[in-house]
């Protein structure tokens, strides 16, 4: 009977080849971007879920007055935490970004042939980060809580040693901190993808401990309630009440800091980090739960169009199929042998659809990864659930759709259909208007949303930032040089690019726009402050005197820095620039009243200019309060170049 079935629904569908064709390309189409779509949710929902300890992993949150929560914490709350309370089984603080650098190796003995690389993707962390967090050791101690040691990825072990047996290796890195030996002990498998910790080095924390390895940089003392610059994590014992644990801590900073304003700490669960627990809560995430939500209803209207599309032919279609159902049923045909037929008519196109899809699928799949900017598969769908949800998406799709195209077309009254009166008692118009109606609609809204998203792109690429970027190449300038040389050396790499002829300006700034800031920082004032502006943030950019016009970044007020006070530096000349927002944060009625005027950090800085507000970050932050300090020499070499000699 089956094999029958299967027989007269590819007859008919091979009959009504422009319907099959239509209906499939059409299912085709619409479960491949569903397919897409979901290896993109699919890959979201998987970060971080590796981890063994994810249920009992938090990450410690810090927040604003306004309730805004941030992921650095104070260096010294972590040890305080794990010596107070019993529930902290562990913990690890992560310092991103100030880890970078250029590490060197010598090949031979004796420091015969040095090479170099700058690495952008190293961290320091304390003793426990393999114990937190699982990513697996290859060889050597997972510990870092001996100084001077450095865990590396199979990747860079095989770049800098060309073997995965590095234990015992020595590295140097060379950073704000100076130039420091390392002994590699640890070599781990790569980090996957789905992480939101992302690093090729761990240097062990422990090494910043001893002031002698700060070289002057004392904000970074691992003791200190001042800094933020690290990333904590606790590891919490079974089935805590993280909860009742954050309150224990809020009324223990309490009793530690009475005169403190700070708002309490939050525990964030880690498997929350990426994509928070739901779309009302204001923690800082990595993901965003809101486009993912957004971007799932969009696959699933794009699949309900296409089987909406599948009802209306088939129904539209139905006046063909009426004679055929009224013969069956003469011949003896109950309804449900016909719903029988129709569903596996509709299982065919659906199946024939899919396959399509699959083979679009691989061979869309660079495409659709380079537009994301992630590495997906197939394969990703099986990293967790979504792939039951997405099956089960389909096959009730399938169901509804065949089972109502089948339930209406079993159901033609066989006496009516004999005598051709049939057109004229057709039931199910009114839905099948109903069905068109909705189908355009969603078509319509899906349009309008994507016409209104290009609208937004083209605002965010037409608007006037303040800053000009076109023909600006940025170079990393070389940072490797003995000590006492740095700036002779730089003054001579200014002087050689300011020299080639193709050069129209060019700037040396520790910031680039669109970059982040080189540190941000709270407890600035004016002399007379108000009530509570030791706690506004300010970003802070060190920068030299070609930097404004390099950009074409305008004055509100006052004056640029001098090369004479970018000679000195912050700490020698004591002078600072600040934007219009920061005057607005420090109380200042105008930019011109703010300039002349002193600001306290630690010791008085005279406010010489007012820099115009520009967008420093995305379009879709606002505008963070800046203040300018003056160096001449920093890393970053920004050149301004004719359009004819980018290359």
């Amino acid at each position: 009977m089956f094999q029958n079935y299967f027989k007269i629904a590819l007859r008919n569908l091979w009959k009504n080849r422009t319907f099959t064709f239509v209906n499939v390309i059409g299912i085709a189409f619409s479960i491949t971007a569903f397919l897409f779509i979901l290896e993109y949710i699919s890959f979201e929902r998987g970060v971080n879920t590796f981890h063994k300890n994810l249920p009992n992993l938090y990450r410690v949150l810090s927040q604003d007055k306004m309730g805004k929560t941030y992921g650095y914490s104070q260096s010294a709350l972590a040890s305080t935490l794990q010596q107070n309370f019993g529930e902290v089984k562990s913990y690890c603080r992560i310092a991103e970004d100030i880890a970078n650098g250029i590490v060197t190796y010598s090949q031979q003995a004796g420091g015969q042939n040095v090479q170099s690389f700058r690495e952008e993707n190293a961290i320091y962390a304390d003793a426990d980060f393999f114990k937190l967090f699982s990513f697996p050791i290859i060889a050597g101690n997972a510990s870092l809580q001996q100084a001077n040691t450095v865990a590396i990825a199979r990747s860079q072990a095989k770049k800098y040693f060309n073997t995965d047996n590095a234990i015992g290796k020595m590295l140097t890195l060379h950073n704000q901190f100076g130039t420091t030996s390392y002994t590699v002990s640890a070599v781990f498998k790569d980090v996957p993808k789905n992480s939101d910790l992302q690093f090729d080095m761990v240097f062990a924390l422990q090494t910043l401990a001893n002031p002698a390895n700060l070289n002057g940089n004392i904000w970074a003392d691992l003791n200190s309630w001042d800094s933020y610059f690290v990333k904590t994590y606790l590891l919490l014992a079974n089935n805590s009440d993280y909860k009742a644990l954050e309150k224990k801590i809020n009324a223990f900073k309490i009793k530690m800091f009475p005169e403190s304003k700070d708002l309490p700490p939050l525990l964030q669960p880690m498997r929350y980090m990426h994509l928070g627990k739901n779309l009302n809560e204001n923690y800082d995430t990595f993901g965003n739960l809101g486009f993912v939500y957004l971007i799932g209803s969009i696959g699933l209207l794009i699949l309900i169009i296409a089987w909406l599309n599948y009802i209306n032919l088939s129904t539209a279609s139905s006046l063909k199929r009426a004679k055929e159902v009224g013969i069956r049923k003469v011949v003896g045909a109950n309804r449900g042998q016909l719903a029988g037929q129709f569903l596996g008519e509709s299982l065919l196109l659906n199946l024939g659809g899919f396959v399509i899809a699959a083979g679009l699928v691989q061979i869309l799949q660079p495409g659709f990864n380079q537009l994301i900017g992630k590495d997906l598969s197939a394969w990703v769908l099986l990293q967790n659930s979504a792939w039951i949800f997405g099956l089960l998406l389909l096959l009730a799709g399938l169901m509804v759709s065949g089972g109502y195209v089948a339930y209406i077309l079993s159901g033609f009254p066989t006496a009516d259909t004999l005598k051709g009166t049939f057109s004229k008692s057709l039931k199910g118009v009114l839905l099948r208007k109903s069905l068109v109606v909705f189908q355009f609609t969603i078509s319509v809204v899906l349009i309008a949303a994507t016409l209104i998203l290009y609208r937004q792109l083209q605002f965010m690429q037409n608007q006037n930032l303040g800053v000009s970027l076109e023909q600006r190449v940025v170079i990393t300038a070389p940072e490797v040089v003995e000590e006492g040389t740095y700036k002779p050396k730089s003054i001579a790499f200014q002087n050689e690019v300011a020299q080639l002829p193709f050069v129209k300006k060019y700037s040396n700034a520790g910031v680039v726009p669109g970059n982040d800031y080189n540190f941000s920082t709270a407890g600035i004032t004016r002399l007379n402050p108000n009530p509570e502006d030791d706690k506004k943030d300010y970003k802070m950019a060190i920068i030299d005197n070609f930097y404004l016009d390099a950009y074409d970044i305008k004055l509100a007020a006052g004056n640029n820095f001098t090369s004479a006070m970018c000679e000195k530096g912050w700490g020698e000349s004591h002078k600072v620039m600040i934007n219009e927002k920061a005057a607005a944060a420090f109380g200042f009625v105008s930019a011109a009243a703010a300039v002349g005027q002193q600001i306290l950090w630690g010791v008085p800085f005279e406010i010489v200019g007012v820099v115009k507000d520009y967008h420093h970050q995305s379009l879709r932050q606002a505008i963070d309060p800046i203040i300018f300090l003056p160096r001449a020499y920093t890393g970053n070499t920004m050149v301004l170049l004719p359009t004819n000699q980018i290359q």
